[in-house]
Order: C-alpha cells, then sequence, then structure tokens
C-alpha cells in the first residue's frame, strides 16, 4: 500500500477565478480576480502543500475610483518587496497597475501608476529571464488583425514601474477554439476572437507561452501555448494547439467543463512542476480552484489533466526547519556561534568567519533551496551557500552587504545582474539561493544571478551557510534528493554527470543522451536511497528498428529487472526481462501500450518505487503494479539500436 496522499479536483469549493500562486519560503499564496468576504480586493488563499486551501481576506483596498472589475492579480517578489499587477476598469475599458507590500498576505497599496496605454489591457505576467531581464506579458485587443479580438504581447520592464513601451504581438487568435463569440454585440457584433492570460516558461533555451482561448464563460475555454526560440523576437510565437490535429493542453472533457487561466508553480519538492487553474461548478456558478502536473515531453509542453479523480499529492521535500530554539540534528557547526530558533539557523556572532554545514551526505544528486538575510555587521560583510567534498574541491555563493554577488570559483558563463537591478538591494532584504546537482556538475543561483554549470573534482558530498563579518539567519531551507538531466550541454560528459556505461556507445549530442550501436548497451546512475520516482523521456530515431527498456532498481554490480519496451505482431508492448541483459525471447509481458504509441516520437515513462511494490505510467497513466527488490542503489538505461533519451530524472519520494 503506498504511503502517498492523493488530492482530487477541484481543490477550494469556493469562487476562486483566474489563480495566480505565488511560492515564498514554504508558503503558496493564491490570489484570485473579485472581492474577498472582507470587501477587498483579489481574494487570497493559502497553503502549505498546494492541495488543503484557506481563506485568508484580500489583499488591497479598493481604489477610491469607481471602478467595478478587478482581474487577474499577479504577484512577483523582488529584493524584498511583492508587487501585485493586476487589470482594473470596468469590463469594457481595462487598464494595469501595480500595488505593493512588505508580506504576500498584504496589504497592497496602490502605487498610483497606470502601466498600460491602450483602452483594454489584462492579465499582467511578469517573466524574468536568466540574463536577469524582466518581461511583462498582457493581452490587448487587436481589430486589425485576421481574427479580430484579443491577444497577448510583451513589453520589457525598465523597473518594477515602468515599462519599455514598444509592446509586441506574441499570440494572437489562429483557430476556430480560440473564438469568443461569432457576432459579439459589446464589439459592434464582429466575429471575437480570445487569448489572454499569459504565463511564460523556459526549457532548455526554448520559451513557451501558456494561454488561455475561447470563452471564459462556456465550455469552450481551454489553455494552449507557443513556442519561441527568442524573447526578443519582433515575430509572432509559434502556436502547438489547433484544436483538432493537436487539442488545447487543457479543455472541457467528462466531468471537467472550462478549465483555464493559469499560472505555474513548483511544487513542495521544488522539482515537478505544476499548472493550477480554475474550472466551472457543475451549473456554471463559480469557478474552482484545481491543480495538475505539468512537464515537457520532448520539446511538447504537457499537462496531465484537467483531472477530476484522485491523484498522487504533490511530493515534499527535507526541511530542517524547527522552533524550540536548537539548531536541528542534521546540522554541524564548523565554526561561529549558531543556534536554531524560528528560522532553520541564525549565526549570532559579528567577528570573522562562521560556518555551519548539513550533516547527510548529498552524493546521489541534490536540489536545495535557502532563503537567508543578513541581520547586522560591517559594511564589508558577506555571506553565501557553498559546496565541497571530502577532498577539498569548493565552490561558493556570496552576498555582500552592498549587494555584490561573487562566485568563486568563477565560472565559464558567470551572468551578473545589470546593475541597475542590484543597486536596490536593501541590506537586510532576503536572498533565495537555489544549488542542483547532477554527478559532479552543479548549477548555482541567487535572485538574477546564476551560472551555467560548474564541475568539482569529484561528487559533491556537502552543503554548508556561511558568514564572513556579520550575522544573519537562515530563513527557509529544503532539500531534495535525486537529480534531473536534460543533457543540453554537448560538452558535458558521462563522467561529469557521473553516468557508467557498461555496455555499448553512448554520447550527449543534440540535447540528448544517444545509443547509436545495433548492439546492446546499457548505462546506469545512482538513485537515492528508500521509495523515489524514475522518469524518462525517451524514442528510438526515425526509421530505425530496436528498443530500448529501464532498469528501474538495480543493486551495485547487479542488472536487475529490465523493463523493455518491445514491437510483438505489430503491438508495441511493456514487457520484463529478468536477465537485465535483453533476452526478448524470455520477456514476459507487463502491460499493453496504446494503439496510438508511436516508438520513434518522444514518449514518457515513470516508475514509482516504494518497498517492495513498483508501479509504472506512461505519460502519466498508470499501466501496471509489480513486486521490487528492497536492495536497489541505482537506475539504468537500456537500448538495441539508435535510442534517445531526452530527460532522466529521479526524484526521492517523502511522506507528510
Amino acid at each position: 500500500m503506498s504511503l502517498r496522499r492523493t488530492y482530487t479536483n477541484p481543490l477550494y469549493i469556493s469562487d476562486a477565478p483566474d489563480p495566480f500562486v505565488l511560492k515564498h519560503l514554504d508558503t503558496y499564496w493564491c490570489y484570485c480576480t473579485g472581492y474577498a468576504s472582507d470587501a477587498r480586493c483579489f481574494p487570497i488563499l493559502v497553503s502549505t502543500d498546494l492541495v488543503t486551501w484557506q481563506e485568508h481576506g484580500g489583499a488591497m483596498r479598493p481604489l477610491p475610483e469607481d471602478y467595478s472589475e478587478y482581474w487577474a492579480p499577479e504577484v512577483s517578489y523582488w529584493e524584498g518587496a511583492f508587487y501585485l499587477y493586476y487589470s482594473v476598469g470596468d469590463g469594457s475599458k481595462m487598464h494595469i497597475r501595480v500595488a505593493v507590500a512588505d508580506s504576500p498576505s498584504g496589504p497592497f497599496s496602490d502605487k498610483g501608476l497606470r502601466l498600460t496605454t491602450q483602452d483594454f489591457a489584462i492579465d499582467p505576467h511578469v517573466f524574468q529571464d536568466d540574463d536577469g531581464r524582466r518581461w511583462f506579458f498582457y493581452a490587448t485587443d487587436f481589430l486589425n488583425h485576421t481574427h479580430v479580438g484579443t491577444g497577448t504581447v510583451r513589453d520589457l520592464m525598465i523597473d518594477a514601474f515602468t515599462l519599455a513601451g514598444y509592446p509586441v504581438p506574441i499570440v494572437r487568435a489562429q483557430y476556430d477554439w480560440q473564438l469568443f463569440d461569432p457576432q459579439r454585440w459589446e464589439k459592434g457584433g464582429a466575429r471575437w476572437h480570445t487569448v489572454e492570460g499569459p504565463t511564460v516558461l523556459k526549457h532548455k533555451g526554448k520559451y513557451y507561452e501558456m494561454f488561455s482561448g475561447g470563452n471564459w464563460k462556456t465550455a469552450s475555454y481551454g489553455v494552449g501555448y507557443a513556442s519561441s526560440r527568442r524573447i526578443d523576437t519582433e515575430e509572432e510565437w509559434s502556436q502547438a494547439c489547433d484544436g483538432t490535429r493537436v487539442l488545447p493542453l487543457l479543455r472541457t472533457v467528462p466531468g471537467v467543463i472550462g478549465p483555464g487561466h493559469n499560472s505555474v508553480v513548483r511544487g513542495p519538492d521544488n522539482r515537478q512542476l505544476y499548472c493550477v487553474y480554475h474550472r466551472w461548478d457543475d451549473k456554471l456558478g463559480e469557478r474552482l480552484l484545481a491543480i495538475d502536473k505539468l512537464d515537457w515531453i520532448g520539446p511538447r509542453l504537457h499537462v496531465f489533466g484537467p483531472t477530476c479523480t484522485p491523484q498522487p499529492a504533490p511530493n515534499l521535500c527535507r526541511s530542517s526547519t524547527r522552533s524550540d530554539g536548537v539548531l536541528g540534528p542534521m546540522w554541524k557547526v564548523i565554526s561561529g556561534d549558531w543556534s536554531g530558533d524560528s528560522a532553520c539557523a541564525t549565526q549570532n556572532r559579528i567577528e570573522g568567519y562562521s560556518e555551519v554545514q548539513y550533516c547527510e551526505l548529498i552524493t546521489s544528486g541534490f536540489l536545495i533551496e535557502c532563503t537567508a538575510r543578513a541581520i547586522r555587521g560591517s559594511s564589508l560583510g558577506t555571506y553565501g551557500v557553498s559546496v565541497s567534498n571530502s577532498s577539498g574541491a569548493k565552490c561558493r555563493l556570496s552576498v555582500s552587504t552592498d549587494g555584490i554577488v561573487q562566485f568563486e570559483p568563477e565560472a565559464d558563463h558567470l551572468r551578473r545582474t545589470v546593475e541597475a537591478a542590484e543597486e536596490n538591494l536593501l541590506p537586510t532584504a532576503p536572498r533565495f539561493f537555489r544549488i542542483e546537482a547532477s554527478g559532479r556538475t552543479l548549477k548555482i543561483s541567487s535572485g538574477a544571478v546564476s551560472s551555467d554549470r560548474v564541475r568539482l573534482a569529484g561528487l559533491p558530498e556537502y552543503f554548508s551557510f556561511f558568514t564572513n563579518g556579520l550575522t544573519a539567519e537562515v530563513m527557509h531551507f529544503s532539500l531534495t534528493r535525486g537529480w534531473h538531466d536534460t543533457f543540453e550541454y554537448a560538452d558535458d560528459s558521462l563522467a561529469d554527470l557521473a553516468f557508467s556505461a557498461e555496455a555499448g556507445t553512448w554520447k550527449i549530442e543534440h540535447m540528448e543522451l544517444r545509443h547509436d550501436e545495433s548492439i546492446p548497451g546499457a548505462v546506469f546512475k545512482l538513485a537515492p536511497e528508500g521509495a523515489y520516482e524514475f522518469e524518462i523521456n525517451v524514442r528510438l530515431d526515425t526509421g530505425s528498428r530496436g528498443f530500448y527498456g529501464f532498469f528501474p532498481g538495480s543493486p551495485a554490480e547487479e542488472r536487475g529487472p529490465l523493463v523493455i519496451v518491445l514491437d510483438q505482431d505489430g503491438q508495441w508492448m511493456l514487457c520484463l526481462d529478468r536477465s537485465g541483459l535483453g533476452e526478448t525471447s524470455n520477456a514476459t509481458f507487463l502491460a499493453a501500450l496504446p494503439p496510438m504509441f508511436d516508438v520513434h516520437e518522444y514518449q514518457q515513462f515513470g516508475f514509482t518505487l516504494e518497498g517492495t511494490q513498483m508501479s509504472i505510467r506512461w505519460r502519466g497513466e498508470r499501466l501496471c503494479e509489480m513486486p521490487i527488490q528492497t536492495r536497489r542503489q541505482r537506475v539504468g538505461l537500456f537500448a538495441s539500436g539508435p535510442a534517445r533519451f531526452e530527460m532522466v530524472r529521479v526524484t526521492e519520494l517523502v511522506f507528510g
């Protein structure tokens, strides 16, 4: 029996239109269109697990002007302040404004600024790119377009309160599924289309805008997406969902009416993305809150929904937060005067260098997120994070009280924030750090400063937080064991990522881990102890014959059970080869794959291993379960013929 909890949409049985969810520290804040029960604008819901939500009043008082409509709030956190962007007006004429608070709970204070100049501008969204630039996406009307109606644009943000004033169309209506009304009387009887609610993501160097299309009042509403290799292109982005050959990501299905206007947020394990959206109740009276997993399968964006049946609850992370004044047992003081309080750890001594180290080894890969802030100290004081191993290899990211960010050793592609973005940093403003490790390769970031990747001499083993010449506190710390490889860098080797090839010829090329030989090949990598998920995107090369497979859990130096994908008389099957050698003649049947399965297109397989049980999924759908040994230390990939592995991910499961 699985220890993992489940959830069932909808998650909050009250009106929650246009939900935007912000994750700050270990808490989720959801902001919605309309008014709260306290007569404030923009109802706020609060959660710690993304599933259980409670009302928290409204975000801001209505403006003194006689505006009737308050739509689509979104909150961005920049260097100690929270900025609420929203659209306001009478429904026919709308513009976008900004309000500010020092807490995600508000109250937010409107700054008296109109950010947009069009008669109709709604649905603001802020996207920060890897180079530190922030882009402002929103929806506005296009009356001279081939498909008259609302579409999305983007503009560069000069600062939190100012746009460059050069909006460029990103997505405008092209397809019938985006029709709002064949004769919209409010628009003079025009055949009106709608594309709205932009949310932008970046994956493997490519930009994706999710948007809602159709009529939000009806079952026609849904979510599609468009993509571009450049965010600053003058051309419209390429739409993926035409409504016939490729259906919208979210659309009306039995049990779910009109899903749309989504945002995207990381789950509690800081790795899995979730699409947050609203859907109508059965009477089309209220729009209710729902979430479903979001991922990429090759270059295609995919939402595993909309669902209305029990789903695995979002995975949790390891956290060392305590509230009894004692430093948690997983922390070891190297130097300085450290204590525990409402934060994870507080350094109480100004003078000299101080360090506290996380005790458990993290050699099987990890994702660490933490938030820290300086309290008091000298003007030259610094604090930051460090990753090291027992051989003495170390890299660290430090922040000074005057906002200077330094990386040691200097990364090949360290990108520094534009000066204007750093000069307003408050000395005591919280600073967010994210450190992700796969093999000996690290990616470390803080705010808008990040390294593409850094290679240690050997596997990373320890994480530390340090100060020098100041007191500081770690406000939040979370750890997720495992690794996520997307093979974006051709100069990464298998050794860099800690893969061990035991047969065949493997190489990283064209953002894939490739096996090209006709003879069978196998490659392995460490997995966390205990329960974990193992997920893979894979295809066979176009026109080639052969097969591929997976080792979901193998002991060291052994080939455990091999799950293979075979063509048997024109039907693709999931089979089990207990020898682990790819002996198809002795493979036993596990499950049939759907008739539309195409082995030459990217497919996603997932394995969940808990105790002695393993479940197997294809594109999120459970195929079968089987027993598996508990003595497992690694996972592996198998190929007979030219196979392309586009993504491989292992994530430790943490149960609440």
